[in-house]
């Protein structure tokens, strides 16, 4: 598994300060308009979303993507999936529940 671009220590020092809010309702915009710009065609999305921001920001899209008027829900149902599962901070392996999620996104 790769090391992780920035250590959890790191992440805290670069939300310091900021509405962290905005942050997770900006990226999940970001990932909406992206997911639609590379994925024009898909009218359904699924998104597995963990407990941290970066799950945060998969639902975000979620309702990004259902004003768009597609459907989009948590799961691993749909034309795309997004993976909100885990964050720039994780680092180590998935314990077995997360490692077969991962599976199931990757097939």
């Amino acid at each position: 598994m790769q090391a992780p671009l920035y250590t959890a220590a790191e992440m805290k020092d670069a939300e310091a300060g900021h509405d962290v809010r905005e942050l997770v309702e900006r990226a999940g915009r970001a990932v909406a308009e992206e997911a639609l710009r590379h994925f024009p065609d898909a009218q359904s999305f699924g998104a597995v979303c963990g407990s941290g921001a970066n799950g945060g920001d998969a639902r975000i899209a979620l309702e990004a993507l259902r004003a768009a008027g597609r459907e989009a829900d948590e799961g691993l149902v749909g034309d795309v999936i997004i993976d909100g599962l885990f964050g720039t901070g994780f680092h180590g392996e998935p314990r077995v529940d997360a490692s077969e999620v991962i599976a199931q996104m990757n097939a």
